[in-house]
């Protein structure tokens, strides 16, 4: 995904204390099937602080942001859970309910699953 994205101005200065605009455009292929994520990340220029090494070398910081962006092409996801392995025997004097399973989730990248299990 990242060869999709363009950042204007992509190396620029600007002043402390101070804001600046960014124009993202996102431009994926037509044939674009499923979930896809990238991120930006945005860093300043690294600055010496008073502060000093116990060996009197100076101590540098910068800071780095990163933004994530996430897509999904449209009516592409893929969701399927297969339950195969299938095994149940039901309670008796001498034993505990016994349920037991496989289970296989196919999806598209970036597609999440969550499931819950309750039993009365």
């Amino acid at each position: 995904m990242s060869n999709w994205i363009q950042v204007v101005a992509p190396n620029s200065s600007h002043p402390a204390q101070s804001s600046l605009k960014v124009k993202v455009t996102v431009t994926p292929p037509a044939q674009a099937l499923g979930g896809y994520y990238s991120v930006i990340f945005f860093e300043s220029k690294p600055e010496a602080t008073t502060e000093k090494t116990a060996e009197g070398k100076p101590i540098f910081s910068n800071f780095r942001l990163g933004t994530l962006i996430m897509m999904n092409a449209a009516n592409t996801d893929h969701y399927q859970i297969k339950v195969t392995d299938k095994k149940f025997d039901p309670p008796a004097a001498n034993r505990n309910l016994n349920w037991s399973s496989s289970c296989k989730i196919s999806a598209t990248p970036t597609s999440s699953s969550r499931g819950t299990f309750h039993v009365e």
